[in-house]
């Protein structure tokens, strides 16, 4: 039987890779990365940022780094916190790799990422 922990994940990871594709994920072609803050009107964030409410909250993280990062991962409400620092870390590189995503959503190596994601939490 799952933890409330593991169906909260499961459900996190689930919405994440149906919400997204290669032309919404808040990719900035001036720095070359993936942005918490909104960039365009066809984003509302990267994977974490689009639950916090906090715009200027997502602001001063573009400026941190990655959820990877202890002061990053501090600063987010406790509802992304209970998820843990691991699990953000992991859809990070799931929403920023553009080798993960194409027009309708996960490509191949996506999916791949994805079952990884689900293995390595036993989701």
């Amino acid at each position: 039987m799952k933890s409330e922990l593991q169906i909260k994940q499961l459900a996190f990871l689930e919405e994440t890779c149906q919400h997204y594709n290669n032309t919404n994920r808040n990719y900035s072609s001036d720095l070359q990365s993936c942005m918490y803050a909104p960039v365009s009107d066809k984003s509302e964030g990267c994977a974490i940022s689009r639950k916090i409410a906090d715009k200027e909250l997502c602001k001063e993280l573009d400026t941190l780094g990655g959820v990877s990062r202890d002061c990053v991962f501090e600063l987010l409400p406790s509802e992304l916190k209970d998820l843990e620092q691991e699990f953000l870390t992991q859809i990070q590189v799931l929403h920023d790799g553009s080798q993960f995503w194409v027009k309708n959503g996960l490509s191949e190596r996506g999916l791949e990422k994805k079952q990884e994601i689900i293995d390595r939490f036993d989701l």
